[in-house]
């Protein structure tokens, strides 16, 4: 995220965007090599006009807006008014659309919805009537006004072949999540630790490394009809060592159906996620975007949400129920973080979810050796 603060190379402290606006590509690139560990073999820089333009030469986007959005800003030349649901969105609208960032997730929403807008526009690009020679010229211009890149002409359209078969499934992303703090008068996330950030980014770029149920954040929803279904579930995952950040309500229609909704495309995610609640269906969030108010609480890489068919499902399943903390398991204190981007108190990693109060200080089972593991 852009409020990450980390070291830059000559030593000082800043957010990484101050990176590019302080010394364009060549400190952004040094001050991101330096963060994740990482060479960056080519950059890319797409100016917000010319994402734009793009979208208005495709025709424009179809886009499940999650929410209301009415917001001005005459300064940052931003003027977002969208009705949630399904909508035909210009150039412009599109660009709004993914820049706000004024609700409970801020910056964390905001990615979630560019991300949205960039894997619509692959697939509106991927389109037979936007991959012939004259359209490939028109964009090709587009692309030469508004972008600028150390990427040769060649492999530009080596690139553009390769990912007009691509399957998006194949493509393997992450971010690094932070804490919130301050740092003064200014709002900042903190990074974790580098042994942390270099296991994410192995994961994700060379894939190395198996992902157990405590690396998965998660929250559960509860849109069924059953009360305090989220916490009740919330509470049997952290028993059993998963790492819940959240258990609240649904906000909005119930969802008919109950189902396990991937934040990440990464297949070793997947195959993790299907151990939380077997049985439940599991879908990738391009393909479900969260509808209502809730959003998706920050750093977390799964949803559970209980739809209406939750309380036959519970029935039919006893291993769904509630699982208390048996005597002799091994307890660990964790300190609830008090509320910080949305009313919902969001608690650290392993914290019980019911316990959802700023400064509470609890001790939730972990899995200990006489646990059966899944």
């Amino acid at each position: 995220p852009r409020d990450m603060y980390i070291v830059y190379p000559n030593g000082t402290h800043d957010k990484i965007n101050g990176a590019y606006s302080d010394g364009g590509v060549p400190l952004a690139r040094k001050t991101i090599e330096q963060f994740l560990g990482i060479h960056i073999d080519h950059y890319v820089v797409l100016k917000i006009q010319g994402t734009a333009r793009l979208i208005d030469a495709l025709g424009g986007l179809k886009i499940n807006v999650e929410k209301d959005m009415s917001y001005d800003d005459n300064w940052g030349y931003l003027h977002v008014h969208l009705k949630k649901g399904w909508q035909h969105l210009n150039g412009m609208q599109a660009v709004g659309y993914a820049r706000f960032r004024h609700d409970a997730e801020s910056d964390f929403g905001r990615i979630r919805r560019q991300q949205q807008i960039v894997d619509t526009l692959i697939q509106q690009l991927k389109k037979p009537e936007n991959f012939n020679l004259q359209k490939l010229q028109e964009l090709a211009g587009l692309f030469r006004k508004y972008v600028s890149t150390d990427l040769n002409v060649p492999q530009m359209v080596d690139l553009a072949w390769v990912y007009q078969s691509f399957d998006r499934r194949n493509m393997i992303a992450g971010y690094i999540p932070g804490d919130d703090g301050w740092v003064g008068d200014m709002s900042v996330l903190t990074p974790p630790d580098k042994g942390t950030i270099r296991k994410m980014v192995r994961r994700v770029l060379v894939g190395t490394g198996e992902w157990q149920v405590a690396d998965v954040t998660t929250e559960v929803l509860n849109g069924s009809n059953v009360p305090m279904a989220a916490t009740a579930l919330g509470k049997t995952l952290t028993n059993q060592g998963d790492s819940v950040v959240r258990a609240v309500d649904w906000q909005g229609a119930h969802p008919p159906n109950s189902i396990i909704l991937l934040h990440s495309s990464n297949p070793k995610l997947e195959k993790v996620a299907r151990q939380l609640v077997p049985g439940l269906p599991v879908v990738h969030d391009a393909d479900y975007p969260l509808g209502g108010d809730q959003g998706t609480a920050k750093s977390t890489l799964v949803s559970i949400i209980l739809g209406d068919d939750w309380g036959g499902l519970q029935s039919a399943t006893p291993s769904l129920a509630p699982t208390p903390c048996s005597s002799g398991q091994p307890n660990a204190t964790v300190t609830v973080l008090p509320p910080t981007r949305s009313d919902t108190y969001t608690a650290a990693p392993g914290a019980p979810p019911e316990a959802m109060s700023p400064g509470a200080v609890l001790a939730p089972c972990r899995r200990g050796p006489s646990t059966p593991q899944r």
